[in-house]
């Protein structure tokens, strides 16, 4: 299949991010057949690839999106187990927190445990223990 060079009319929206939308496509696929040779025009068949291939495309976008939000929510959870337990972990500058955590928080950094008003990253937590009745069951 030869692809007829594209006007220099039609450029892909960027929106700030390096996706491929169905409107880019579009447009692409309609500059190109605008182009054509009229004598030789675009088989059939690999138009109908192309346009296989873009909605497969948008798929395998909606599922990567689908699995971040999942995969944020899991990390939340993760989180969440941690209440009213001891904890030691590392801050995010590296100083040594110990504590029970009260809360926890979710940014667009990670899931972070609150710990007498410092943030542990879950990621650097090295000890977790039960606490029963304010007392650590380890004394």
């Amino acid at each position: 299949m030869q692809i007829s060079e594209i006007g220099s009319s039609v450029v892909p929206s960027t929106g700030g991010s390096n996706t491929f939308s169905r409107e880019d496509f579009m447009k692409i696929l309609t500059e190109q057949l605008k182009s054509q040779n009229p004598l030789e025009p675009m088989e059939s068949e690999a138009f109908i690839n192309q346009l296989v291939a873009i909605n497969n495309l948008e798929q395998i976008n909606v599922l990567a999106s689908s699995l971040t939000s999942f995969q944020s929510k899991m990390s939340l959870l993760f989180g969440v187990e941690f209440i009213g337990k001891q904890i030691e972990g590392l801050s995010e500058d590296g100083t040594k927190i110990e504590g029970k955590v009260e809360s926890v928080l979710q940014d667009k950094d990670g899931v972070f445990l609150k710990v007498s008003n410092k943030y542990v990253p879950v990621d650097s937590v090295s000890v977790v223990k039960e606490v029963e009745n304010g007392v650590n069951q380890g004394s």
